[in-house]
Order: structure tokens, then C-alpha cells, then sequence
């Protein structure tokens, strides 16, 4: 009988376990994430009391927020609470400043706090001058012109014929207290229009006054500032001097190899203009003289082909001196007047044996002194 009650209390408590993950949702409620979960993987105590693993069935956390503690069975829309905190949050921060304000300036300042929550209500124009000036006496004045004038004419006869209310020394009293009062308003008023005065008269002179006094003292300082601005253009000197060594430099060279190269670019192309000139000049005298020989005319070209049999390279004028890395082209090759004549001599080495008029000619007109005249002009 124990036994059959033992088991009937554990299933009791493994149901109620169990009924409350019946449902696979789990919302939270602060992201107001829905989470699913496998109902039949949990583990209840039944299963414990029949000797199973005590290894309870790990919860798993929200898949918004990363946490288990705000986890509420089924699926329930928490959207409305969630506003409604937030909104709460955002009062809370809005009056969180003004409220902090308030006590710092209550516990800072209490009489700065207590003069500016301080009101003054007038009931009536009476009362208003007691209340913010409690020391000072009440007056009346008289609003009637007739009753004004009797006043100004003779003060006493006034009191007589108004019954003594008020009496004698309240009315003299009174008109002491407004005599004292307007001249205390004349007084302010005049004071007024005589500090006004002094302050126009002050700022044109104080203006003069500083204008004179900065003279003054950039004449006192004047030699310092010329030790210090010697000083600092000697220290700028300096500076740039190792700047312009530094800063700078692989532009400037830069700038510097390009610009010679254009240079000698420039110089190139001319002294190759003069030399083209100069060669079709050589070329048009050859073949003058080949017509007029009878021989072979060949065509004008602008560079020469080497031959093996060539003069030593032509010296280049004083202004254009030769070096190795010069850009510019040096012609080795003979001019075409000079392999012309190489050829007529070669021919007329084959020929010595026949000596009729036409080679005594070619003898005549090519020989040794215009061989070297030619060879002086290239």
C-alpha cells in the first residue's frame, strides 16, 4: 500500500512537471521572441525515481537576447508591456535631468534657489509698496484740482476745512516724505545723466590714453623685437638651409634631368637639321659632277650605310661636344661624294692599262688635293 502511493505521488509531480513545457513555445518578454523546444526530450522525476541519468534537459536561450530568465511558456504577444516600459524608461530619463539640476542647485545654492521661488503678490496699490518695501512709509496724495490747489495755497487752511482728517503733523509729514522722495528721484536721475556723461567723456579719452600708452611701451619693446626677429631669420636661415638639402631634392633633380634632356634634344634636332642640309648640299654637288660625267646617279638618303672602309668618325663643333652617354648620333660612315669617288677609283685601277681621254679626266678632276679639300670639310 506504500508502495502503490509512492509511485501515484511521483506521477502526480512527474505531470506536473511535464504540463509545464506541454507546449513546443517559449516567448520571451523582453525581446518578445518566440523559441522552440522538443517536448518529449524532457526528462521528468519518474524517470529519475526508476534509476535514469539526473542530467535535467538544458533549457535553451532566447535566440533574441542570449537569456533564459525572462522565458514565459506559450506563445503570448508581450508587445504592449514592452511599450509600455520603454515608455516609462524614456520618462524616467527625461525627468532624470532637470531632477538632478534642481537638487544640485537646492544643495548648492539654497539662497540663490530660495530669492529666485520667491513671489510677491499685490492685492492692492497700498499694500504693493509695503510688501516690497517694508521699511518705507505709506503716502497719499490728493486727485481733485480744487482740493489741490487749496493744498498749494495754504496747507493748514486745508486741514481746517477738512476737519482735521488728517491731522496737521500726518499731512506735513506726508508732504516731507514725498519732498524727500522726489528729491531722491532727482537725485538718481541726475546721477544717472552724470555717469552717462563721465562714461563718453572716459572712453574718448581712455582711447587717446591706450593709444599713447601702446606707443609708449612698442617703443620700450622695440629693441627686443628686433633682437628676436634677428634671432628668428637666423634660426629660419638655418633651417632652410638643411631643408633645401633635404626637402626636396629627388624633385629638383628630377625636374633638372628632365629639363637637360630636353636640352639636348632641342640641340640634337638642329645640329641634325644643319647636317641633312649640309649632306643633300654634298649630295646635290656629286651629282652635279657624276652628270656631268656620265656616270650613275644614285638616290639621296638622309643616314649613310657603314662600309668597312670608313674615315675616322667626324668631329662635332665646339658647342656640341662629344661624349659617351650624348643622345645625339654621330655620322661614321663617308659622305656620298666620298663613296662615289671610291668607286671611280677602283674602277679606274682596273682600267690603268687604257688610258684614253675620259680617264685622264676623272684623273684630272679628282685628285689628291681634292681628295684632302673634301676630307678637311667632314
Amino acid at each position: 500500500m506504500q508502495r502503490q502511493w509512492e509511485d501515484e505521488i511521483v506521477q502526480y509531480l512527474d505531470k506536473c512537471s511535464v504540463s509545464q513545457y506541454a507546449t513546443p513555445y517559449l516567448t520571451c518578454c523582453v525581446c518578445n521572441c518566440i523559441n522552440f523546444i522538443d517536448v518529449p526530450s524532457i526528462r521528468g522525476l519518474q524517470s529519475r525515481a526508476k534509476g535514469g541519468s539526473s542530467v535535467f534537459e538544458s533549457l535553451p536561450p532566447c535566440c533574441g537576447c542570449g537569456r533564459t530568465r525572462h522565458l514565459r511558456t506559450g506563445a503570448t504577444s508581450f508587445h504592449a508591456e514592452i511599450a509600455l516600459e520603454t515608455q516609462a524608461v524614456e520618462d524616467f530619463q527625461k525627468k532624470r535631468v532637470p531632477a538632478a539640476i534642481d537638487m544640485q542647485v537646492r544643495n548648492a545654492h539654497p539662497l540663490v534657489y530660495a530669492y529666485a521661488t520667491t513671489t510677491t503678490t499685490s492685492t492692492t496699490s497700498s499694500s504693493s509698496s509695503q510688501q516690497t518695501h517694508p521699511v518705507v512709509e505709506t503716502v497719499f496724495w490728493y486727485d481733485s484740482a480744487e482740493e489741490f490747489g487749496v493744498f498749494c495755497w495754504d496747507y493748514r487752511e486745508f486741514v481746517r476745512r477738512t476737519g482735521g482728517r488728517p491731522p496737521l503733523w500726518r499731512v506735513e509729514a506726508n508732504v516731507r516724505e514725498v519732498t524727500r522722495r522726489i528729491l531722491n528721484r532727482e537725485y538718481v536721475l541726475v546721477t544717472r545723466l552724470q555717469a552717462r556723461w563721465r562714461g563718453i567723456t572716459a572712453r574718448s579719452s581712455i582711447y587717446e590714453l591706450k593709444k599713447q600708452v601702446g606707443w609708449l611701451r612698442s617703443l620700450r619693446h622695440s629693441p627686443a623685437i628686433r633682437i628676436q626677429r634677428q634671432l628668428r631669420t637666423h634660426q629660419c636661415r638655418r633651417r632652410c638651409k638643411r631643408l633645401r638639402r633635404d626637402v626636396g631634392r629627388d624633385v629638383r633633380m628630377s625636374d633638372y634631368a628632365t629639363l637637360h634632356q630636353q636640352r639636348q634634344q632641342a640641340e640634337t634636332k638642329r645640329y641634325l637639321q644643319q647636317t641633312l642640309m649640309t649632306k643633300y648640299r654634298h649630295h646635290f654637288q656629286h651629282t652635279s659632277a657624276v652628270k656631268l660625267l656620265g656616270g650613275t646617279v644614285e638616290p639621296f638618303q638622309a643616314f649613310a650605310r657603314p662600309v668597312p672602309a670608313s674615315p675616322p668618325a667626324r668631329v662635332l663643333p665646339s658647342s656640341h661636344p662629344s661624349n659617351k652617354s650624348d643622345p645625339r648620333i654621330s655620322t661614321h660612315a663617308p659622305s656620298r661624294f666620298m663613296r662615289a669617288k671610291q668607286k671611280l677609283d677602283v674602277a679606274a685601277s682596273r682600267k690603268q692599262r687604257r688610258s684614253h681621254f675620259p680617264d685622264k679626266l676623272r684623273a684630272q678632276v679628282y685628285d689628291t688635293s681634292e681628295h684632302e679639300r673634301v676630307e678637311g670639310l667632314y
